[in-house]
């Protein structure tokens, strides 16, 4: 869609994308399950499910996404969307590498060990 008026478009003489009220990007997500707390997902956005964790009070859990599409200087925004864990309470890090992100989950609770899957949301945002 091109135009001033399109709610999506370039603008005119200009190298920004422009977002209007009401309009909206989409991209293709994937979806992986990690088993042995990796997996492999080649895509800009997507979810990714933990294995069951026990991690204990107080300790981290690394979780590594292979990715053919991140770079390490690449931004990546992740958030926890889902899964069974009822317990702990997590603390979410995405850091990007070439062709990888590892997610680090950390439980700050006091003395309650995570008790299940998580699910990753995560979006790449591509540095030039």
């Amino acid at each position: 869609m091109s135009g001033e008026n399109a709610k999506v478009h370039m603008r005119q003489g200009g190298n920004d994308l422009h977002l209007a009220s009401g309009g909206k990007l989409s991209a293709d997500v994937g979806a992986a399950t990690m088993v042995s707390n990796a997996a492999t997902l080649s895509q800009i956005a997507g979810k990714v499910t933990s294995e069951a964790l026990t991690t204990a009070a107080g300790s981290a859990q690394a979780l590594v996404l292979a990715n053919t599409l991140v770079g390490a200087a690449d931004l990546v925004l992740a958030t926890i969307t889902g899964g069974t864990n009822t317990n702990g309470s997590v603390e979410l890090k995405a850091v990007p590498t070439a062709n990888t992100i590892t997610f680090t989950l950390t439980n700050r609770h006091a003395s309650a060990a995570f008790n299940g899957t998580f699910v990753i949301s995560f979006l790449v945002i591509k540095q030039n």
